[in-house]
């Protein structure tokens, strides 16, 4: 059995994942999204199934975007056997020359919830997520209409879990065998958090990770070639 657990990032839902399906058979790979319930989709937590151990060919596998991998559940991700990081990190803000202008424009955007700028701030992230292609499809509710209080609140509550990040979640089980994919033109994610997680996977693993290094990968734009690739690693 082969099977893929998704976490989507910060501002996000499980609409993110809507052109992967194509590339993962239903036939051959069950698919469940976690969903942290930002905007119209009930908070949803999928388990693994139970699998046949005798099949060598079993596959659990984690995808995480973004803050998604300090969303997902400890338990779901240290059962994986692949884990899939997608311009993730362990600590957002790093120890580097970035760091103060990050914390700035972080404490920045936790001021303007319920205010007047509540919308544009929203608005603004969507728009560096999606450099360098305008992404219509992937944060659709933010940007676009007033959020309710209970979507308002937890944005608050997660940013603050990113913001704290400082280490790799205890779900990293240093059997996974790990891919790493970051975008050179990622404009959310900095270069410098990215490859802070690289040197924390590689204390962490008892194989070291993989890490591709997309020249034209933005936050959120995961073409259908890379995407297949990606599944190429996998099977």
């Amino acid at each position: 059995m082969k099977q893929i657990i998704t976490m989507h990032g910060w501002c996000s839902n499980s609409d993110f994942w809507g052109n992967w399906y194509s590339h993962f058979p239903k036939d051959n790979w069950l698919w469940g999204n976690n969903e942290r319930g930002y905007s119209y989709h009930q908070s949803t937590i999928p388990n693994w199934y139970e699998i046949d151990k005798g099949n060598a060919d079993n596959k659990k596998v984690v995808i995480c975007h973004s803050l998604g991998l300090q969303l997902i559940d400890d338990e779901i991700l240290h059962n994986a056997t692949h884990v899939i990081l997608l311009n993730c990190f362990s600590s957002f803000v790093p120890k580097s020359k970035v760091s103060r202008s990050l914390k700035v424009g972080l404490n920045g955007m936790l001021n303007q919830f319920g205010t007047k700028n509540e919308k544009s701030m929203l608005k603004s992230f969507k728009q560096k997520a999606g450099i360098p292609k305008n992404l219509d499809t992937v944060f659709t509710t933010y940007g676009h209409k007033e959020i309710s209080q209970s979507s308002r609140q937890k944005l608050r509550e997660d940013l603050n879990i990113l913001m704290n990040s400082k280490k790799l979640p205890v779900g990293i089980n240093p059997k996974h065998k790990v891919l790493n994919i970051y975008g050179l033109k990622d404009k959310v994610v900095c270069l410098d958090a990215s490859q802070k997680l690289s040197e924390d996977l590689k204390e962490r693993l008892n194989v070291a990770p993989v890490r591709w290094e997309i020249e034209d990968l933005g936050h959120s734009n995961f073409s259908p070639t890379l995407i297949n690739k990606i599944k190429i690693w996998l099977d």
